[in-house]
């Protein structure tokens, strides 16, 4: 029993993914069915972050279940440091150059009408 207690807040963050997921997937499907291509994007957004939330969930603290944890595998505080730096500098980039993109292209695609 206590070892139950020990794992309960867990239970629910795991409780609450699958939640999420079928809320998102029919607000999605909802979106999809409006023709409302922004906000369908960002359920797809959301749907697949969720996805990787949850496996991190799953994963966490272990990166090789169950001999190596996160701490262990982690590399020196500098290299992390120098990795960060430039990650933070490169992902708004990177999320710029992405917004950028779909605004240009957007409505370019133009669906006719099928030829009988």
């Amino acid at each position: 029993m206590e070892a139950l207690l020990h794992f309960l807040p867990q239970v629910y963050i795991f409780a609450i993914i699958p939640f999420l997921g079928i809320l998102l997937i029919f607000l999605l499907l909802q979106s999809l069915n409006r023709q409302e291509e922004l906000p369908s994007f960002i359920y797809t957004a959301l749907i697949f972050l969720l996805t990787f939330i949850g496996l991190g969930f799953i994963a966490f603290p272990y990166i090789i279940p169950p001999t190596i944890t996160i701490y262990q595998a982690a590399s020196s505080a500098s290299s992390m440091v120098f990795m960060i730096t430039f990650i933070g500098f490169l992902i708004p980039i990177m999320l710029f150059y992405n917004i950028y993109n779909y605004f240009v292209f957007r409505g370019k695609v133009v669906i006719s009408e099928e030829r009988e």
